[in-house]
């Protein structure tokens, strides 16, 4: 296969044959992802263990999805411009730094794919996002061949990132487990009953073997997690976490002229009118809002660490116009409240993990 560079954003391609296109899936499972402890795992043990959780027939759906907008086109005709799929595709190099031809020819070669199954992506997620929001009755309407999906979930599998995320959940897994030094009890380490290896064509006693290594790495990770997620690390990430944790609550009016915005502003500051009354004459509505200090960008984020409660606030200028906010409330962190709670959970067992990772895993491809 070549690749090569054509003036603006697109790529060229003097496709590989059919039938060498088709061979990428099973010699692409044999090739080890990483090791923990000196054990391999291999493309099919991942692909075991996204069946295993479930998240291969989200997958399925989704490629179904999108292989029944590609139908509809065949019907309705292409809603999309050329302008639509070159931008889409660009975005799609940018988001990989996949500048030149080279690079992209390179990690089309590495994935086992060539540039018309990459493009047919690019081209099934514009479809997909541009009927949306009738994804349902086009899967209904335009029969999804079996085997048209199983071609594209594949392709989708790889270019929308969902293996090297299930291949990073794997590792975490085995890390984890390591971690333990293998220790799970012989309740857990029962495999599920399937027979998706013949689908991947996996032998089955290899297969087995991957499911039942899979169920004891999930038993180690409940474990772990157990371990590690103990109410004193929560109390010292909350207590770290403090000020990012803050919850604000306040009142926002968003205005799209600034002068209306400082006009507004003065209305309340000078003439004590209330921000509802403001926002009545302007034809806009006040929102009331409750956020985390670390999820609000700046310079909002700074202006509100120090300002006090009944405070109005801007205008701050943003993405669709300028904002003014009316300070309520600002609510210290506590493990007692779930919502803080639940984000202190997810961070230490993210801490945790990811630091088994860097201390146990050896990368054998770069995800």
């Amino acid at each position: 296969m070549t690749v090569r560079a054509r003036p603006g954003t697109m790529l060229a391609v003097e496709s590989a044959p059919a039938d060498q296109a088709s061979q990428g899936l099973p010699s692409m499972l044999r090739r080890p992802v990483f090791s923990v402890d000196g054990e391999e795992y291999r493309w099919e043990d991942v692909l075991l263990a996204a069946h295993a959780w479930g998240r291969w027939a989200k997958l399925e759906s989704r490629a179904a999805e999108g292989v029944a907008c590609a139908r509809r086109v065949e019907v309705e005709g292409d809603p999309l411009s050329e302008d639509d799929v070159s931008s889409g595709a660009t975005a799609f190099r940018y988001e990989r730094d996949l500048l030149s031809g080279d690079e992209m020819e390179t990690w089309l070669e590495r994935w086992g794919l060539d540039l018309d199954r990459w493009m047919a992506f690019v081209r099934r997620s514009l479809l997909r996002e541009h009927w949306s929001a009738d994804l349902e009755e086009t899967v209904s309407r335009f029969h999804a061949p079996a085997g048209e999906v199983r071609e594209a979930v594949w392709v989708d599998a790889i270019c929308s990132g969902a293996l090297a995320g299930y291949s990073r959940a794997l590792a975490a897994r085995a890390a984890a487990h390591s971690a333990l030094d293998g220790s799970v009890g012989p309740d857990l380490e029962q495999a599920p009953g399937t027979d998706t290896g013949a689908e991947l064509g996996v032998p089955p006693e290899r297969a087995r073997e991957s499911r039942t290594r899979t169920a004891r790495l999930d038993g180690s990770f409940r474990r772990f997690r157990e371990q590690a997620v103990t109410p004193g690390a929560l109390e010292r990430l909350v207590s770290a976490r403090e000020m990012d944790w803050l919850l604000v609550k306040c009142r926002s009016l968003a205005l799209a002229d600034e002068g209306m915005a400082r006009e507004a502003a003065l209305c309340v500051r000078d003439d004590g009118m209330s921000l509802e009354a403001v926002a009545a004459q302007a034809g806009a509505a006040v929102d009331d809002v409750g956020v985390y200090l670390a999820d609000i960008g700046p310079p909002l984020q700074d202006m509100l660490v120090s300002a006090g409660e009944g405070e109005l606030l801007g205008p701050v200028p943003t993405d669709e116009g300028f904002l003014l906010v009316a300070l309520e409330a600002k609510t210290r962190p506590s493990v007692a409240d779930p919502a803080v709670r639940q984000r202190a959970e997810r961070e230490v067992m993210k801490r945790a993990v990811e630091q088994e990772v860097i201390n146990r895993v050896r990368w054998h491809e770069r995800l």
